[in-house]
């Protein structure tokens, strides 16, 4: 098991030091788990528990792998166990308002400046740019977009292995399954891109129930299909155009935000409303996908 450049926690490091170097691997996965308690910052939880993962491999591989499980829940860029991740079905709060208010809260408190900054760099994020780690940068604002708007999201592909870039819950039992393309440079949808968004639809339809519909929808710049290529039904696609225009949208509702109460989920559903940011709105952003 290779441990990741883990931050340890300040007020445990040194313990945790002594007792590696005196061999005591039991005192060093002790110390990490008061490490571990004495944190609430999921991110650093899960990078602690991988950290006691990689010691008690030492002693205990099967609990080792447990261990590694349960940090992959608190933080998906740790090391994914031998046997997997269980995969965790989202939904959506039934308040969009709600939820986006509740979230934006956490994360920008009362400062408005953080706030315009946050969505800023989002926003900047988003944009087509083949090289791997715009790619990455992308699927990753992407999903915290969803988040930004009160939605639930995730990034199944990257958290288990498998499943779409992006999957965001908007409530209402409504599903968009994102494959997010945005490296691509051809100027038409090809077979390798259309099959992986039927194959995440296909994976949706695994792991949540008839009760859900899910809209497919992929990131491309392109809206045509290749000559070989097949879309799955009801697919759709977010050009260089339509998420610009979402993008401009977006940007617009930050500066709104920033200049009332986003404490407050009356004042951010009435910004919702008006900027068309509502999930029944998302679908004006998106294109049918065109045939050869």
């Amino acid at each position: 098991m290779t441990l990741h450049n883990a931050p340890e926690h300040p007020r445990h490091g040194a313990e945790i030091c002594s007792f590696v170097f005196a061999g005591d691997i039991s005192g060093a996965v002790a110390e990490l788990a008061q490490a571990v308690a004495a944190t609430t910052d999921p991110r650093q939880q899960g990078w602690l528990l991988e950290q006691k993962a990689t010691y008690l491999d030492q002693i205990d591989p099967a609990r080792a792998q447990e261990t590694l499980a349960a940090a992959r829940q608190k933080n998906p860029a740790v090391l994914r166990p031998l046997s997997g991740v269980t995969y965790q079905r989202i939904s959506a709060s039934a308040q969009q308002a709600s939820a986006a208010s509740d979230y934006l809260s956490r994360i920008y408190s009362d400062d408005r400046t953080q706030l315009r900054v946050g969505f800023e760099v989002l926003l900047d994020a988003l944009r087509f740019d083949p090289s791997q780690t715009a790619v990455e940068a992308f699927e990753q604002a992407f999903c915290n977009l969803g988040e930004h708007l009160g939605f639930a999201a995730q990034r199944p592909e990257r958290d288990i292995g498998s499943g779409p870039d992006v999957l965001w819950a908007l409530g209402d039992l409504r599903y968009w399954v994102i494959e997010a393309k945005s490296g691509a440079t051809a100027g038409y949808i090809g077979k390798v891109y259309a099959n992986q968004l039927t194959g995440s639809t296909l994976w949706f339809h695994r792991h949540y129930d008839n009760s859900v519909n899910a809209v497919p929808v992929m990131v491309h710049p392109a809206d045509r299909l290749g000559k070989d290529a097949t879309a799955t039904a009801g697919a759709r696609v977010i050009t260089q155009a339509t998420l610009d225009n979402l993008k401009d949208t977006v940007r617009n509702y930050a500066s709104a935000l920033a200049q009332t109460r986003w404490d407050d989920p009356v004042i951010v559903d009435q910004l919702l409303t008006g900027h068309r940011l509502c999930a029944g709105n998302l679908y004006s952003y998106t294109r049918a996908i065109k045939a050869a």
